[in-house]
């Protein structure tokens, strides 16, 4: 899963909130120009309207070319202070003034956006076993989604136990679903080397991730029968199992 969550600008990948992080609230690709892939609820950058598919042109009148020089400039100004952003968007150029919050601490984050609530939707446009146009059409079933890489060795550990949760519990309803933005054909030889016969999405664009609020891999999420997020965990499998055994019965 390509972390550059750049997202959390900048500090994404420690655990604990930091009041002396500043966070903008989004994240964007690695190319130029610099475009808005996702936007997180309750942040500096979703309070002042900017959207998925902005283009960030300049901050303070300063030319931005590259994702890295957003994080220098949140970094630079720091919390409490504003940054005054050029966007191009759908319907033109547009200014806004976004002023910098304290970076939340994200497990919380994403257990208080996702747990209890209905599990974000999603298109299922690349995928391999799995027969449906998007998540919401597997309501009915458990679900567990499962974010990982082929290059994260936690991920990898963990593969052998998603395939015996799919072999135990998927005739009793389980649905289990691999979810990668790697290559495709990575994806493919792995699966075949491990010998994985559960589903597989390709998130390449890493939409499902933002969505989901995934910073950390493997990420576990369990869905209910009704359609709701039931946990949201960090590789831990064997709370999974224990709950998804109990939400079959």
């Amino acid at each position: 899963m390509k972390l550059v969550l750049l997202a959390l600008l900048a500090f994404a990948r420690q655990d604990d909130a930091d009041d002396s992080a500043p966070w903008l609230g989004v994240s964007l690709n690695t190319k130029t120009p610099v475009v808005v892939e996702g936007v997180y609820g309750g942040s500096p950058a979703e309070s002042v309207g900017i959207a998925v598919g902005d283009i960030i042109r300049s901050i303070d009148g300063v030319p931005i070319n590259k994702s890295d020089q957003v994080i220098k400039a949140v970094l630079a100004a720091g919390v409490g202070k504003s940054l005054k952003i050029h966007l191009t968007t759908k319907s033109g150029e547009r200014d806004v003034v976004a002023k910098l919050s304290s970076r939340p601490d994200f497990r919380v984050l994403q257990r208080q956006t996702l747990v209890g609530k209905t599990a974000p939707d999603f298109a299922i446009k690349k995928a391999q076993g799995v027969y449906a146009p998007q998540l919401s059409s597997l309501k009915g079933q458990v679900v567990l989604l499962d974010f990982w890489a082929t290059w994260c060795i936690p991920c990898i550990q963990a593969l052998p136990h998603m395939q015996q949760l799919h072999e135990k519990l998927g005739k009793k309803g389980l649905k289990v679903i691999g979810v990668t933005n790697d290559p495709w054909d990575k994806v493919g030889e792995m699966v075949k080397q491990r010998k994985l016969t559960y589903g597989q999405i390709s998130d390449e664009s890493n939409a499902i991730g933002m969505q989901y609020l995934v910073t950390a891999l493997p990420t576990l999420v369990v869905i209910g029968k009704d359609g709701k997020v039931r946990s949201v965990t960090i590789g831990d499998w064997g709370t999974v199992e224990q709950q998804i055994t109990e939400l079959l019965q």
